[in-house]
């Protein structure tokens, strides 16, 4: 039997609970088999890393009672691309429109 991806993994998904899948870090995660992606809370922008299986139903750890999440692997000295980029300049004080737009923006090919 073969799983149907639910697309929990790809940048600009945003959970019932209004945590967003930012970006697939790369590092190994702590589940078999997985990565650790970036989150983010559309509330008020805490940024988080959890396991790829555990997007569906994560909550944030800092405002939404949510469990300690991973850690976010360090790219100081390497150019930010994507999504990558804005975080830092987020003051959180965006709607949930307001960041899918920016995400969808990201998402056009650029010539």
């Amino acid at each position: 039997m073969v799983r149907e991806a639910k697309g929990t993994t790809k940048p600009g998904y945003v959970n019932p609970n209004g945590q967003i899948t930012i970006r697939n870090t790369d590092a190994p995660g702590t589940d078999k088999n997985q990565y650790v992606y970036q989150i983010a809370c559309s509330k008020y922008g805490c940024n988080y890393g959890a396991n790829g299986s555990d997007i569906h139903d994560r909550k944030c750890p800092q405002c939404g009672a949510g469990t300690a999440g991973l850690a976010l692997d360090a790219r100081e000295g390497k150019e930010k691309k994507g999504v990558a980029a804005f975080f830092g300049k987020w003051p959180g004080a965006e709607t949930d429109e307001e960041l899918l737009a920016a995400v969808d923006d990201l998402r056009k090919p650029r010539s």
